[in-house]
């Protein structure tokens, strides 16, 4: 421990392992010298020993008064000036086929066209499902557009389920009538596609095309990014580009990344957690650029990041955050893990 270099790689440990918990806020610098310091006690002698037999007590002591110190301490952070107040949320909105567009309101339990019932809305769950029972000669398409600060489930008229993040839409049929499954994806969505050998499930976005039988994946194309990444949980799925023949069969535990730059596709091996923990309302970053976070957050809280301090932007960073943490809490693990510093002015987070 006395080495530097071991020092630092501790240090960078609780970095990047921490789940974060403000109560118990890792400071590397503190945690080596505590650390530090066991190893090199010496050796205790009887008069230490009568000690240990109350060591419960002081150490129940020494919480309490960690804990007390950090809540004042976040409490006074969150003066008026650095308080953030995040815009107003538009509504989740459904584009008929004939272009009128219709709120998804939280006191709707269908949405109707025209006397005829195409979908049932379940606001405990946050879910609309579709009926399927509109089959004919023409395909109608609907299309279901998510605004940042919300997520949504949304299931098909196969039973297929799509979990929408933030500022995703998709493009879907009311009914599948044709030889494919096909929806448009912008955006982050997970699928669970209901398997069915005689209609492939595609799902085409701006830059790729996914197509499967009966599988789980998660998707991502915003139209702000220059990837595409199809990360695959459970199935087959065969990634195309949209623009050429290239394509790429994943399977399951693989990620599929689209360079629009390069115009390359790649696969690697991943943990699919990293990538679908966003379902659940957990947030976690491995090796993300602070741009790639900050990207995450806006859409998250819909809110607006400022980064004055443009050498910070691909820096990489380590971080999890459980569900319904805040993000006054977040950027104060930022502050504090990384020396990070931000103010709030017109609503807005400058990054200094």
């Amino acid at each position: 421990m006395q080495d530097e270099n071991n020092k630092q790689l501790f240090k960078n440990y609780v970095k990047s392992n921490y789940q974060i918990d403000l109560l118990h806020l890792p400071d590397p610098e503190i945690a080596y010298e505590k650390m530090a310091t066991k190893l090199n006690r010496p050796k205790t002698t009887k008069l230490i020993h009568l000690y240990h037999k109350n060591k419960w007590f002081f150490y129940t002591a020494a919480v309490f008064i960690v804990l007390v110190a950090t809540t004042w301490f976040i409490n006074t952070q969150n003066t008026p000036g650095n308080q953030i107040i995040p815009s107003q949320q538009p509504p989740i909105t459904i584009q008929l086929h004939n272009g009128k567009e219709i709120n998804i309101n939280e006191n709707d339990n269908a949405i109707q066209v025209g006397r005829q019932k195409v979908a049932k809305h379940n606001s405990i769950n946050n879910q609309l499902s579709y009926i399927g029972n509109k089959a004919g000669a023409t395909t109608e398409y609907n299309t279901i557009k998510i605004p940042y600060g919300k997520k949504y489930k949304l299931v098909l008229a196969d039973s297929t389920i799509v979990h929408l993040n933030s500022g995703a839409s998709l493009k879907f049929p009311v009914a599948f009538n044709g030889r494919n499954r096909k929806v448009v994806l912008t955006g982050e969505a997970f699928f669970e596609v209901t398997k069915d050998s005689t209609k492939p499930f595609i799902v085409e976005s701006n830059k790729i095309a996914v197509e499967v039988l009966g599988t789980k994946f998660n998707m991502s194309d915003y139209s702000s990014d220059t990837t595409s990444e199809v990360v695959l949980v459970e199935g087959a799925v065969k990634m195309q580009e949209k623009e050429s023949v290239k394509d790429q069969i994943l399977h399951p535990g693989e990620k599929g990344t689209f360079n629009q730059n390069s115009k390359t596709l790649q696969k690697e091996k991943v943990d699919t957690e990293l990538y679908t923990s966003w379902i659940y309302g957990k947030l976690i970053f491995r090796n993300k650029s602070f741009d790639e976070i900050f990207k995450s957050l806006e859409r998250k809280f819909n809110v607006e990041f400022v980064i004055e301090n443009k050498p910070l932007e691909k820096s990489e960073f380590n971080a999890t955050f459980d569900k319904d943490v805040s993000l006054e809490k977040m950027l104060f693990y930022f502050e504090k893990a990384y020396d990070i510093q931000y103010t709030v002015k017109n609503n807005k987070i400058i990054i200094k």
